[in-house]
């Protein structure tokens, strides 16, 4: 609804249109990392939030992440 996900290799891209979905997922991935022990590389991982273009929906934030 709002919110969706993309997987690659080792990447992760979550995105949101809301700030509180995005916390919220981020909590979800955060515990499927400590169940399968996997890692979030910090020092390649990046926030953005992104204004929206004219005629959309609205603003929205992008989280890349790249699991170690």
């Amino acid at each position: 609804d709002g919110f969706f996900i993309i997987l690659y290799v080792d990447d992760v891209v979550l995105f949101s249109y809301s700030l509180d979905y995005m916390l919220y997922f981020i909590n979800v991935l955060e515990t499927f990392n400590q169940i399968n022990g996997l890692t979030v590389n910090m020092d390649d991982t990046k926030l953005m939030a992104i204004k929206a273009i004219k005629g959309s929906s609205g603003d929205y934030f992008a989280l890349l992440l790249r699991m170690a």
